[in-house]
């Protein structure tokens, strides 16, 4: 884009106007293409309510016994 409006500005001699019309084709290209990524990441993301660290096995938790009342 830059060499096209090079070759425009060298042929017009208005170079301000060129590149900054140039700049705002690249800055709406931009803008349009990081709006469309961001769609999709969203979209690739999944739920919004998952455990990154979870243990997968369901493990008990063993009783702790009171051994001083046995005594008696």
């Amino acid at each position: 884009m830059f060499f096209t409006a090079e070759t425009i500005s060298g042929q017009s001699f208005q170079f301000f106007h060129t590149y900054l019309i140039v700049c705002g084709i690249y800055l709406i290209m931009t803008f349009t293409i990081s709006r469309l990524f961001r769609i999709i990441e969203k979209r690739l993301d999944g739920p919004q309510d998952y455990n990154v660290m979870n243990n997968q096995m369901q493990v008990e938790t063993p009783e702790i016994k009171d051994t001083e009342g046995d005594a008696e």
